[in-house]
């Protein structure tokens, strides 16, 4: 019965314009005066949400630097390397700022947040007089070098330290590393 009464409805229903002629009448035709739209879009944008905090995650006798996410989403690594593999230059800078924030008034005290303290101030805040570059003295032999481009960090491996520094910036290199790091390119 509901499909005759539409049929009943379709067939009363007349068309309001049924003639080319009167549909032109209804229309304005504007002349283009020079006159633009400004359209405003946003750059919709498929990086990560970002990051607002992270904590060190323990299971068993294992740790992990726990990155969590605006959205609630967060991702868990071991080392380093893990890491920067999957973090964009950003994100680093943010979660650099975390940290840098976190032990503005106390030094930390878990060894991983030392680590990772320690790891990301070298990359970014590092000062000549730091212990780290110590360890290069003499002939500390480059044995592999790295690049996550990702986030624009080299992974430089020593005999004694793996130093992460970020691509352009200026550190304070020996020589002799300098030179291995050069002749490995050339």
């Amino acid at each position: 019965s509901d499909i005759s009464k539409k049929q009943k409805v379709d067939e009363n229903v007349k068309p309001v314009i049924n003639d080319s002629k009167e549909l032109r009448k209804c229309i304005e035709i504007v002349p283009d005066d020079g006159d633009e739209v400004l359209i405003e879009a946003t750059k919709i944008s498929s990086r990560s949400p970002t990051i607002i905090n992270y904590k060190i995650h323990k299971e068993g006798k294992k740790n992990y630097f726990k990155i969590i996410r605006l959205d609630g989403n967060s991702q868990v690594y071991q080392t380093f390397e893990k890491m920067f593999k999957n973090i964009k230059r950003e994100d680093l800078e943010v979660l650099w700022a975390i940290v840098k924030d976190r032990f503005k008034k106390e030094k930390p005290v878990d060894d991983m947040d030392n680590i990772l303290f320690r790891t990301l101030k070298t990359m970014f805040d590092h000062h000549v007089e730091d212990t780290i570059w110590n360890y290069q003295q003499g002939l500390a032999k480059v044995k592999n070098r790295k690049l996550f481009e990702s986030c624009g960090v080299y992974c430089i491996t020593m005999q004694s330290i793996i130093n992460y520094l970020l691509v352009e910036k200026v550190y304070p290199l020996t020589r002799n590393t300098l030179h291995q790091l050069w002749t490995d390119i050339m």
